[in-house]
């Protein structure tokens, strides 16, 4: 005959926390992909469409095709690929949660930590400025206070860089090394439309 002990309290509060744990919301998926070059608006932003996903599109106002757009202010944004329309942005600050598909243009520091603090994925189109930009990002989502380690997929051309970023950002960040072929020759931005 089996014997059926009842468990110590120590067991039962260890059962309700993982239980809680359990039952606590998952967050709702957003995508940041960071980089609106030819390959992220051509290949990556398409892709992310597809899903119907909540995603951003962040770039750096340094790049001198978006000072139309800035000076126009908040407006949509038409992304075309070969002269097909693959999805509207909403350009975005970045300091508040958006849904659906945005173009966050900024370096403010507040705005990318928020941005990639809510990002439960993460990916890139860099090039050259892959290793600064991305760990000047992951830093700033540690000071806006985000704790849970991110997947980052690196959509580079240059594998050996993207080992070398794997390196620099440790344990924080689950780096993934992506593939990618797309031959995008051009990449457009009209602030008129």
């Amino acid at each position: 005959r089996s014997r059926c002990l009842a468990p110590s309290r120590s067991a039962l509060l260890l059962i309700a926390a993982r239980g809680a744990g359990a039952l606590a919301p998952t967050p709702k998926p957003y995508h940041v992909h960071v980089g609106a070059g030819k390959l992220g608006l051509s290949l990556v932003v398409p892709a992310l469409a597809d899903a119907n996903t909540n995603f951003a599109v962040l770039d750096t106002p340094k790049d001198p095709a978006w000072a139309g757009l800035l000076e126009k202010g908040r407006q949509n944004i038409d992304v075309l690929v070969n002269d097909e329309h693959v999805t509207t942005l909403d350009f975005h600050d970045g300091l508040a949660a958006a849904e659906g598909a945005s173009l966050i243009v900024t370096d403010d520091v507040e705005a990318l930590g928020a941005t990639l603090a809510r990002a439960t994925t993460v990916s890139c189109s860099l090039g050259p400025f892959l290793n600064p930009v991305m760990t000047h990002l992951f830093d700033c989502a540690e000071r806006s206070g985000s704790t849970d380690k991110k997947t980052l997929y690196c959509c580079e051309n240059d594998h050996s860089a993207v080992v070398q970023l794997r390196d620099e950002l440790g344990d924080r960040v689950d780096v993934v090394d992506c593939v990618v072929d797309r031959v995008s020759t051009k990449r457009s931005v009209d602030a008129t439309r």
